[in-house]
């Protein structure tokens, strides 16, 4: 093969490659339109959805209580040293608990660390009074 073959051979092999690229991409026929419907399940979780719900805490409830009503829960999430920490599992809390096992929680974790990781766990300890209070206020 004579190098001015092997050169229109290879042209030809690319505008072949490039034809088919641009064919592909419209389907080598009219395009079609997608038609989707929502299912009724997901029509009913959207309409759920888009009421605003607003969990308030009385007094001498908890919000241990808020979760047993089924509310969506959202734990509190705080930047720290640039990273996303989630402050429940900081302390090694499940959502909801009392002020006073989030306090001894806290006491305890400020004891078995040194005091460079105590502004940390005051961090943690913060968002979830904020959080907490931000309920209260409803």
């Amino acid at each position: 093969m004579t190098p001015e073959q092997f050169l229109i051979l290879n042209f030809l092999l690319v505008v072949g490659f490039v034809g088919l690229f641009f064919w592909g991409r419209s389907g080598g026929k009219s395009s079609t339109l997608l038609k989707l419907t929502m299912s009724k399940k997901a029509q009913d979780f959207e309409a759920l959805s888009s009421k605003p719900h607003r969990p308030s805490l009385g007094r001498g409830e908890t919000l241990g209580e808020l979760q047993s009503q089924h509310l969506k829960e959202v734990n509190p999430i705080f930047v720290y040293n640039g990273h996303t920490w989630d402050a429940y599992e900081v302390l090694g809390l499940i959502p909801g608990s009392s002020l006073e096992a989030i306090r001894e929680a806290f006491d305890r974790a400020i004891q078995k660390s040194d005091r460079n990781s105590h502004d940390f766990y005051k961090a943690a300890l913060t968002t979830i009074l904020n959080e907490i209070k931000k309920y209260q206020r409803g």
